[in-house]
């Protein structure tokens, strides 16, 4: 009996450090930018005039993305792509309060899909 409550206890403690630790590394992720693996491709968003400032670092036959949605808010995933090696997309985006989660991609010059980490930053204002 008092193996199994430890065992749970345990369980339990570390269960809190890695919900701790995830919620502490996802509140670190605020960022205007994105870099996919590689510098395959970049981006920038720009809250003023709602535009993604896009790169494509490989000359390939396959265009960079740039996946959104809005933070804290169950919608669907837009996505705008590029065009040629440094583009600006700009959308219309719902302003104060919100914000949005958005990365990159883009595939390296062996084809593979390099992904940049999910970011999130508001869609209001400097």
């Amino acid at each position: 009996m008092f193996h199994r409550f430890s065992m749970i206890s345990v369980a339990v403690f570390v269960a809190g450090v890695t919900a701790f630790t995830a919620s502490s590394a996802a509140a670190q992720n605020i960022s205007d930018r994105a870099q996919a693996p590689g510098n395959v491709a970049g981006v920038i968003f720009h809250p003023q005039g709602d535009c993604f400032e896009i790169w494509d670092n490989v000359k390939n036959r396959t265009r960079v993305s740039v996946s959104w949605n809005y933070y804290g808010i169950k919608d669907r995933v837009k996505k705008v792509y590029s065009d040629g090696r440094h583009s600006m997309r700009c959308v219309n985006m719902k302003e104060f309060p919100r914000q949005i989660k958005f990365r990159i991609s883009g595939h390296d010059k062996n084809g593979r899909l390099q992904k940049s980490g999910i970011l999130r930053y508001r869609t209001y204002g400097t």
